[in-house]
């Protein structure tokens, strides 16, 4: 995929070579989404590099890692922390809010249980693992009291596919999921 202009910074470094260097190239993918479809006001009015660092930031922030700190990523590249927390607001006004907390725990708990199922019937195990009250029955409704020899393990596998989907929706907010994944 080609590298846009808005995804690289004013010293000509990409969002991919900044991720590296504030050592959370994990999130790259995600904040060059957010700055190419969300990022144009941040870019005009705070600057690339303050862009670049927001992005960063909200990418690090919404997918679970730790927060990437303020002082640290402005310092690396030359830019007033005010300028960085204003393309924040901008990127954040742009985009649309995560889910809240306890929707995000709920989707992680149902992902997790679900995982544990599918493991179990991968290991020829015949009954489901225990699991908290509800949350398998929330989880994946259908499986709730069955035997595991009666569960397609690629129906499972494609359930849990889309269970990580609307957990990762679910961080990253609709927009912002729908840049990365669009």
């Amino acid at each position: 995929m080609a590298r846009s202009e808005a995804a690289t910074d004013a010293d000509g470094r990409g969002v991919e070579r900044a991720a590296r260097l504030l050592d959370v190239d994990g999130v790259s993918d995600v904040a060059r989404a957010a700055l190419d479809g969300a990022g144009g006001p941040a870019l005009r009015r705070c600057g690339r590099g303050a862009a670049v660092v927001a992005a960063l930031r909200l990418a690090a922030r919404r997918g679970g890692r730790v927060d990437l700190d303020l002082e640290d990523a402005c310092e690396a590249f030359g830019v007033h922390p005010g300028d960085a927390l204003r393309a924040e607001e901008l990127l954040r006004a742009e985009l649309s809010p995560p889910a809240g907390p306890e929707a995000v725990s709920r989707l992680r708990r149902g992902v997790n249980a679900v995982r544990e199922v599918l493991l179990a019937k991968e290991r020829g195990r015949t009954n489901a693992p225990r699991l908290p009250p509800g949350v398998l029955a929330d989880a994946a409704p259908a499986l709730a009291g069955r035997p595991l020899e009666t569960v397609d393990g690629d129906e499972l596998r494609a359930h849990l596919r889309r269970l990580e989907g609307d957990l990762e929706m679910a961080r990253l907010g609709v927009r912002l999921y729908a840049l990365v994944h669009g």
